[in-house]
């Protein structure tokens, strides 16, 4: 499969990526061409995530597949790996502040998380069609605001 051809397209100068994804959807063959469009939608996200500290896969897939035109499944890793060089960096500015963390939950947490990753990574290359991602995401997407929305109106 190789690196995911945003990192692609971020390296080289890219941006607008064609409309010759790969009938599997995967990101083998979907480039990105236009350095603007990506730094500028990527700079939308970042503005949002750091403003209301969610996580950016929120944001991330819906910027890559509805903005930028990109197959969900590469969209999907695209916005995992933009999400680990985020935190890591986000990270190595707190340590350098002097914030102190729970290690062991920290430690628990990733754990479990990445097993769990793995399990619905596999899942969905084996049972989830790009429609159902894109449907079962946008299910969650509006979930979240739901729950969202009735909380901050019950604490008014």
């Amino acid at each position: 499969m190789g690196r995911p051809r945003v990192a692609d397209g971020l390296m080289t100068g890219g941006g607008r990526p064609t409309s010759t994804a790969p009938a599997d959807d995967r990101a083998g063959g979907h480039r990105v061409r236009r350095f603007g469009p990506v730094a500028a939608v990527g700079f939308g996200v970042g503005l949002l995530t750091g403003f209301f500290g969610v996580g950016g896969g929120f944001a991330i897939v819906p910027a890559l597949t509805l903005v930028l035109g990109y197959p969900m499944r590469a969209a999907i890793g695209t916005s995992l790996l933009v999400i680990a060089l985020n935190s890591a960096t986000a990270l190595g500015a707190r340590l350098i502040q002097g914030v102190s963390l729970d290690w062991p939950l920290v430690g628990t947490f990733t754990l479990g998380a990445i097993v769990g990753g793995l399990i619905g990574g596999r899942l969905a290359r084996r049972r989830a069609s790009p429609e159902t991602l894109r449907r079962g995401f946008a299910m969650l997407l509006f979930l979240v605001a739901a729950y969202m929305l009735g909380s901050a109106v019950a604490h008014r």
